[in-house]
């Protein structure tokens, strides 16, 4: 195939991957409607709505350029939904993440018009159909064809934590677009690897990454470590192809990219500072903040469910990379499987696995493979590693910084162990054809096996999913009921009602617990599902109580209001007792018309 011929082939390749993944999140958002999206930050994007319409109308230079994420829209979502519904709305600026994804939200609303949700989060999936276009037309240059930039297009787009999140209107969708930019800039330049003679030329070169930087800053703290970082993996994966790579390959990147965040934030500090009128009060605010989403406690101090380093690292990537709500499937133990098998097969084959002649698989595992996923590892890591509290408690997207983990092993997939040059010859001292073979079969069956288990017929998933629930039941019983709850209670608030109760006694890392209220009309009337308190990842501390006050519509008169409750992992839905009165039950009434004062029984 002619160079011409394989460029245009690949990019149709890719325009024909794209625009599927784009129709198909266009319908989706199409049918969601205007709404917010139940899976990628509901919370978030309830907020950014709010405060782009503030926006358009105090100004944008309001609360300093601030955004006011309270209002009178999407009520039961976000900030808002805490308030009872005749509570006055709060008039103050949010002060602790960048105001960038709600600027953009404006611009769009301002384009569009209020009440435009679906046609709002075309722009995020245009942005990240165009992302995955750039990366693959990057390694084009390197000498990829149709094939492995479709696999490759096709692999991002299918993957939960990159395909779901593309219409999300808060920063997760922007971000991991904007990584991959930075990875496909990166990747083109270090083609053009000529043009970084000395120190002024590469800064000319790479000054994109400025850019960059400063926009991935503007949208979050939390891709600090991923942004600045991931040039060096990526880098690791380039060497792999070209080894005359010299440091600057990596380290105009990290450094341009860290300047560039660090300008957002040093300006994001600064409408803080005009916001609270002086450096002082903005300092206490923001440091505050980063206190809390270290530790966990304001004072710096670690509460019991945060576990310690070693436990809560384990706890973490079990829950990110078992549940199947980012990944599906568990890509370290797929990637650890190959390079074990890759470098038992090198230590017994040598460095090449089918090398008669032509090529076609390459297990090749050094030191530098090693410290490659190392360092995407560490990368995709180190965010949880200085914000442990933060990540464990916001597992659900915190956790999709491992796409850069993903990506590093797709690409190595791709053209280390399917090499772009398949013409490399045997070396001499090479083991017979046929033993080749049988190791290659041996190692492809294993991997086979490994990925359809994984993602088809996860008996694994079941056997940890029963284990997980016979160690629920166990710490029920510890516990005394595992689930307790004191004084709830039901009662009137202007139109609607509240829903007042404490918990106590859950222990339940990263699980999801979802209490229902079930209201009942009148005798004879079928029950309706009017109210989910949704506990995403909630690790509360035995012993302490929590109160929680939810504004509830119910949408008629009520006779009866019932609570329950149940527990989420994964796509297993398990009906929890509460524990209430001394008894545990399946069902506490918190509003009974036959009595007074608004009070519900004791059991």
């Amino acid at each position: 195939m002619n160079e011409a011929r394989r460029v245009a082939l690949s990019a149709l390749v890719l325009l024909v991957v794209c625009g599927a993944a784009v129709g198909h999140r266009i319908h989706w958002s199409s049918q969601l409607g205007h709404a917010v999206h139940p899976v990628a930050g509901a919370y978030s994007e309830a907020n950014a709505y709010r405060a782009a319409l503030n926006y358009l109308r105090d100004g944008l230079l309001a609360r300093a350029g601030l955004p006011k994420i309270h209002g009178p829209e999407l009520r039961e979502h976000g900030a808002m939904a805490s308030l009872l519904p005749d509570a006055p709305i709060p008039d103050r600026a949010y002060t602790h993440y960048p105001a960038g994804p709600d600027l953009t939200l404006a611009l769009l609303v301002k384009v569009f018009g209020p009440g435009q949700m679906p046609r709002y989060r075309w722009f995020p999936i245009a942005l990240a159909a165009a992302s995955v276009f750039a990366l693959g037309m990057s390694l084009v240059g390197w000498g990829a064809g149709p094939v492995r930039v479709g696999i490759l297009a096709a692999a991002m787009f299918a993957v939960p934590a990159f395909g779901r999140w593309m219409p999300a209107l808060h920063y997760h969708s922007y971000a991991v677009s904007l990584l991959c930019f930075a990875v496909a800039l990166q990747l083109h330049l270090l083609k053009r690897r000529s043009e970084l003679g000395d120190p002024v030329s590469a800064v000319k070169v790479w000054w994109p990454f400025l850019l960059l930087g400063f926009g991935q800053g503007a949208l979050s703290f939390d891709f600090f470590f991923l942004a600045c970082l991931a040039p060096l993996p990526i880098w690791m994966f380039a060497r792999r192809l070209r080894p005359e790579l010299g440091a600057a390959g990596w380290l105009f990147p990290v450094v341009l990219l860290g300047a560039g965040f660090v300008a957002a934030h040093a300006l994001h500090f600064l409408q803080v500072c005009i916001h609270f009128g002086g450096v002082e009060a903005a300092v206490d605010d923001l440091f505050g903040a980063a206190i809390h989403r270290a530790t966990g406690n304001q004072d710096g101090s670690v509460p019991d469910w945060l576990m310690g380093p070693v436990t809560a690292t384990a706890h973490y990537l079990s829950v990110v990379f078992e549940r199947g709500y980012l990944f599906r499937f568990d890509l370290i133990g797929i990637v650890l499987a190959v390079l074990l098998s890759a470098a038992l097969l090198r230590s017994i084959l040598g460095d090449e696995l089918l090398a008669g002649g032509r090529s076609w698989l390459c297990l090749r595992v050094d030191g530098q493979t090693w410290l490659m996923f190392g360092s995407a590892f560490g990368v995709s890591m180190l965010w949880h590693v200085v914000m442990r509290q933060h990540a464990m408690a916001h597992w659900w997207f915190v956790g999709r910084h491992f796409l850069l983990f993903y990506l590093v092993a797709l690409l190595y997939g791709l053209f280390v162990l399917l090499p772009l040059d398949r013409t490399a010859r045997a070396p001499d001292d090479a083991e017979p054809h046929s033993i080749r073979w049988v190791a290659a079969a041996i190692s492809t069956l294993l991997l086979a096996a490994l990925l359809i288990e994984r993602q088809f017929f996860p008996l694994g998933d079941a056997i940890v999913d029963r284990a997980r629930l016979a160690e629920s039941q166990r710490l029920l019983e510890v516990h005394d009921g595992g689930l307790v709850v004191e004084s709830p209670r039901l009662v009137r608030a202007g139109e609607g009602f509240s829903l007042d109760l404490s918990l106590d006694g859950i222990f339940a890392p990263g699980d999801t617990f979802v209490l229902l209220l079930t209201a009942w009309a009148g005798e004879g009337s079928e029950p309706r599902l009017v109210s989910e308190i949704s506990l995403a990842g909630a690790v509360l501390e035995p012993g302490h109580r929590y109160p929680i006050q939810q504004a509830v519509t119910i949408g008629f008169e009520p006779a009866l209001v019932t609570l329950s409750c149940v527990r989420v992992a994964g796509e297993n839905v398990t009906p929890m007792p509460l524990r209430h009165g001394g008894t545990n039950q399946r069902h506490i009434v918190v509003w009974d018309e036959r009595l007074p004062n608004d009070s519900a029984p004791q059991g």
